[in-house]
């Protein structure tokens, strides 16, 4: 750097406040789940306890990131909110980690492409969600950072010993990535680097040792339980999760291109560089490809993300560099070229991006709220000495409970049932897919449940609902429960309507739930039978049983019904069926040019036509208002033998 140049100071400057601004505006009203393992470890520690998961019970190396939670105790024991230290030291930490990878590009790749990085970063929504969530992606960037400042700015063997002592100690899938520093760094000086090998093996022999001597064991239980006893969990990914998730979804497939160009720019006397990034990349894509986890923890991905946006934003300058010699110019061609190019990546990626932004705030506003409030009103409404068995970080942490952990993350490994084996007072789970807020899963004759979360079940987020279980027995010391459980549900279909559809068969008399003023409305359609399109004059056998969907709304208030019907109408008389609405259908308000708060407007009845005669038969959608019953007419069927 020059003397007197302020460039990096204001780079550096600059990017902060962007990364800080992009970090903050992707913030939850609600931690994620993983992060709140960490979030009771380190407060445990802060309160003098170190590392355990239940205070006065064996220590358990529960959380991967050994190094993370240790970054909270300070705050925490100066009095700083526990949930705040963790969002803002993520937010603070990851900020300035981004804004020194800018600074190191700068000074290998030149400005344009430090600039291009910075924005096509703080453009990406998971990259900034989980660098200020409160997981360990924050001390991930300062690790990786730190690195790339060792090969960048050449640096002696005592901070290339400390790099990759740390990386390899920061978490296990780091051990590899400390080993391609090694690589890096021995083509960086050309000969065997001792000390820093020595540096590197007392840091990690250090941590090692003392987890074995500490713990019991010298790997993350979290490790031991997701390496040998999760291969009994439904799997929902497959070995494609880790590369699609870097590389093409949530248009990760913008960066790619862009970092293929950079790779041609990067090549050029940057092999330690190269080595060390492409040697991060190849092996998490090997490995998570090879053993991916049963659920998708995208922040697993991030330490390749980071890699590819610095490509990225190579790839971007270079095509800057191109148009500036294909102009022939000195002036500002490249520069010119740069902005316009970022300019369409931001206008073209933009919406998508904010839509990601809202779909992960609004997981945090309402399935994870539910947990933690789970946990809240346990802490709030149950004596101190009750135990509490779950299998969520959240509730884990807000209950403030001796906690059995269900998902074996933070606790040795069990076989058999839990439950039985050590009878706690209050259990905290998520449903089953067949259970609703109405009918939640019972465990046993013992317990009973005492108070129902279901804000993410009734903002339409999906099947998810949180339950508050106790044993029969304590319930009389428990205070704030009432029974019947009050639920989000706004009707009985409403609240039925993720269970499997069973066969109805109509009825002749009118639903009590309808006005007896009608209206005509075209605010529905009748779209398939047995999920194909649903021709007019459909012939159909009465010795089948069919499923109808289609769509309807309450057309009078443009709201999603509460009270919906099928009507069959025909020489033999009218008959009645209930349908079940909620299902996505975001076309119908894209096409109506309504609100997407209505993109739930879909809905589904199964039946059983058997019991109707034989004949020509009218069907309309009813949907039920205030003061008036809805009819839209739909379609015809002839119902044969």
């Amino acid at each position: 750097m020059i003397k007197g140049d302020k460039k990096p100071i204001l780079l550096f400057i600059l990017s902060l406040a962007i990364f800080a601004y992009a970090i903050v505006r992707r913030l939850g009203v609600e931690l994620p789940d993983d992060a709140a393992f960490f979030l009771r470890y380190a407060e445990n520690a802060a309160q003098g306890h170190f590392w355990v998961w239940n205070v006065g019970e064996s220590p358990v190396w529960g959380a991967s990131a050994p190094l993370f939670p240790l970054l909270l105790i300070l705050p925490i024991k100066l009095g700083a909110p526990p949930v705040a230290s963790i969002i803002w030291i993520s937010v603070g930490l990851s900020s300035v980690a981004l804004a020194a990878t800018a600074i190191l590009i700068s000074r290998r790749f030149g400005y344009l492409a430090a600039c291009s990085f910075v924005v096509l970063a703080a453009l990406d929504t998971p990259t900034m969600f989980f660098a200020g969530s409160g997981l360990e992606t924050p001390l991930t960037f300062a690790l990786l950072a730190f690195a790339l400042f060792v090969l960048i700015e050449k640096r002696g063997e005592w901070a290339a010993g400390f790099a990759m002592g740390l990386l390899a100690v920061h978490k296990m899938d780091l051990i590899p990535v400390s080993a391609a520093l090694l690589v890096a760094y021995v083509i960086l000086i050309r000969r065997i680097p001792v000390r820093a090998i020595l540096i590197a093996a007392v840091l990690s022999a250090v941590w090692y040792g003392f987890a074995w001597t500490y713990f019991g064991a010298p790997v993350p239980n979290s490790f031991l339980t997701k390496a040998l006893h999760q291969n009994d969990f439904v799997n929902i990914i497959d070995w494609r999760w880790f590369g699609s998730t870097v590389y093409y979804r949530f248009d990760h497939w913008v960066l790619s291109v862009l970092a293929l160009i950079g790779l041609v720019r990067a090549r050029k006397n940057a092999a330690p560089l190269l080595t060390f990034m492409l040697g991060l990349l190849l092996v998490h894509l090997a490995a998570y490809t090879v053993k991916h986890p049963f659920e998708p923890y995208d922040w697993y991905c991030m330490p390749s993300l980071y890699v590819l946006l610095i490509l990225a934003g190579v790839g971007v300058a270079n095509l800057g560099d191109v148009a500036q010699k294909l102009a022939g110019s000195k002036g500002l061609v490249g520069v010119v070229a740069v902005c316009l190019l970022l300019a369409v990546v931001v206008r073209s990626e933009i919406e998508f991006q904010r839509a990601d932004a809202k779909s992960r705030q609004n997981w945090l506003a309402y399935v994870e709220h539910d947990r933690a409030e789970a946990g809240r009103w346990v802490n709030e409404n149950t004596p101190q000495s009750f135990r509490v068995l779950t299998a969520w970080g959240n509730p884990a942490y807000f209950s403030r409970r001796y906690v059995y952990d269900l998902s074996f993350l933070n606790r040795r490994y069990e076989s058999g049932d839990l439950i039985k084996k050590y009878r706690p007072e209050i259990l905290i789970f998520q449903n089953s897919e067949q259970s609703t807020p109405l009918t939640p899963d019972q465990y046993g004759s013992d317990y009973t449940a005492i108070k129902i979360f279901d804000s993410a079940f009734g903002s339409g987020e999906g099947n998810y609902f949180f339950t508050v279980y106790a044993r029969k027995d304590v319930v009389p010391q428990i205070h704030d429960v009432v029974f019947p459980l009050k639920t989000s549900c706004v009707s009985t279909q409403d609240c039925h309507r993720y269970s499997p559809l069973e066969a109805e068969r109509p009825s002749a008399q009118r639903p009590a739930d309808l006005p007896v003023d009608s209206v005509s409305s075209e605010y529905c359609h009748l779209d398939e039978l047995n999920h194909e399109p649903f021709s007019a004059n459909e012939k159909v056998s009465r010795q089948n049983t069919f499923e109808f969907s289609g769509w309807a709304l309450n057309g009078s208030e443009k709201s999603l019904p509460t009270v919906l019907f099928v009507k069959f109408s025909g020489a033999a008389g009218t008959f009645y069926a209930s349908a079940r609405s909620r299902y996505y259908r975001p076309d119908v308000p894209a096409v109506l040019r309504l609100p997407s708060s209505l993109e739930n407007a879909g809905f589904k009845t199964k039946l059983d036509l058997s019991g109707l005669p034989v004949g020509d038969y009218n069907i309309s959608i009813l949907v039920g208002a205030r003061a008036q019953t809805q009819e839209c007419s739909a379609q015809s069927i002839h119902l044969s033998q």
